[in-house]
């Protein structure tokens, strides 16, 4: 709520008013969206009276989709060199096997179809990796493993640690599991910044967009803001709808952004005029 939050909401509304308003942008949604209801099949029939068609874009893009991604991969590791080394060998296995199992259960297949289809049909197909660690009280009191190196005169000689290892230390926790979800957005959620970027090198920011019921706001950010952001109607012309909207098919359009330029993650909401929340690069890319 900070004079600070409410400049830099302000700057990446902003940033993505100018994405929508690129006359290029809006002609790639259009015939985006085209391509898809023909690919639906979804045209007037009373045209088609005395006429008949055949959807040769479904059975093209049916065809083409096997091509691309035919199934789900299967992980694989090993050692580069393969010397007789037993511990190498067992590390690759453990890794190996960790992989499969990580693979089937983070929604990685799921994803990949659906994304491997927008890229076949319009061009796009993108997929969000999240890092999801689960952190635990450790069992046993954590050993310090240093000597304290001072003498009457003080301290003699400061030692360095990983900040991430510190902290784990400092409180005792531990973790117990490590997952990547893979999430499917959708080829019109996706965000590249600045608006005009023509290749990945000149990208210094990219986002995504998500739609979160007014529960799925207060447990992310709080109540307050649950509140204060309004909720968008379900239809097409995808305007404002009341912010005490009770409707459960009404949701809030939320833009995460992750930011190279000053490494932090962003989050605002259409509608709102303050950040939703910001943090310093959680992941330490």
């Amino acid at each position: 709520g900070a004079d600070e939050g409410k400049r830099l909401a302000q700057f990446w509304h902003t940033q993505i008013e100018k994405i929508n308003d690129d006359k290029q942008h809006k002609r790639w949604l259009k015939r985006g969206q085209t391509i898809e209801k023909r690919y639906r099949d979804e045209r007037n029939r009373v045209d088609e009276e005395g006429q008949r068609r055949y959807n040769a874009l479904w059975t093209n893009i049916e065809i083409l989709t096997p091509a691309v991604y035919g199934k789900c991969p299967t992980p694989v590791a090993e050692r580069r060199f393969h010397d007789k080394d037993p511990v190498g060998r067992g590390a690759a296995q453990i890794l190996e096997r960790g992989l499969r199992i990580e693979i089937e259960i983070t929604g990685f297949d799921e994803a990949l179809q659906q994304s491997v289809r927008d890229y076949l049909l319009v061009g796009r197909g993108t997929v969000w990796v999240r890092y999801e660690p689960e952190v635990e009280d450790g069992i046993s009191i954590v050993s310090d493993g240093t000597t304290d190196m001072t003498d009457a005169q003080g301290e003699i000689e400061g030692l360095d640690e990983e900040e991430g290892a510190e902290k784990l230390r400092q409180t005792g926790d531990r973790i117990i599991r490590e997952s990547t979800p893979v999430d499917y957005v959708h080829w019109s959620d996706f965000f590249t910044f600045p608006y005009n970027a023509r290749t990945w090198q000149e990208v210094t920011a990219v986002g995504k967009r998500v739609y979160m019921t007014r529960e799925q706001m207060a447990d992310r950010f709080n109540k307050e803001i649950s509140k204060a952001v309004a909720l968008q109607k379900d239809n097409s012309d995808n305007q404002m709808y009341d912010s005490h909207s009770k409707d459960p098919d009404d949701k809030g359009e939320i833009y995460e952004i992750w930011s190279l330029s000053d490494r932090m993650v962003y989050w605002v909401a259409e509608g709102y005029e303050y950040l939703c929340d910001r943090k310093d690069d959680p992941l330490k890319l």
